[in-house]
């Protein structure tokens, strides 16, 4: 299955991840979450707007999967993990799996890193939902460990 995003750029569904994962891959580069600004639009209150990790920017979809400090600080260790090269300023999801869909490698580890990407967008959400709705902060390199068992586990 494969969507197009508003820069041109391709959702391909990896088979190898759970539906889930890629579901979740999808919305996130199309930027379609349940962001606070995203909420804050359709009428509901939102409390607080801030990222409940960095509280330095409005939490939108963008900011809690590639411009929040502390999910910089994950792909970062994921990307030097997979050996990639690092994307430093990458300004949304879709932008994020085109780079690592354009690595060049063998089709096998392309899926791999995909895989890999699909997973760490999946537990990025899951690490916000639990800072936002338990108050528990799940410091960055527990994540990329939890992120390595999952791909290859």
């Amino acid at each position: 299955m494969q969507s197009v995003f508003s820069d041109g750029g391709i959702f391909v569904w990896n088979n190898w991840a759970p539906p889930k994962a890629n579901y979740l891959g999808w919305r996130a580069g199309l930027g379609r979450v349940a962001d606070k600004v995203s909420l804050r639009k359709k009428g509901i209150f939102v409390f607080d707007m801030n990222c409940n990790r960095c509280g330095l920017a409005e939490e939108s979809c963008n900011h809690i999967f590639a411009r929040c400090i502390w999910a910089r600080s994950v792909w970062w260790n994921v990307f030097h993990w997979l050996k990639i090269p690092v994307l430093c300023d990458a300004n949304d999801v879709a932008e994020i799996l085109k780079h690592v869909q354009t690595q060049v490698d063998s089709k096998k580890w392309k899926k791999v890193v995909h895989l890999v990407a699909l997973g760490c967008i999946w537990r990025i959400w899951l690490a916000r939902n639990d800072k936002e709705y338990n108050g528990k902060m799940i410091p960055v390199h527990r994540l990329v460990e939890t992120i390595k068992e999952e791909s290859f586990g």
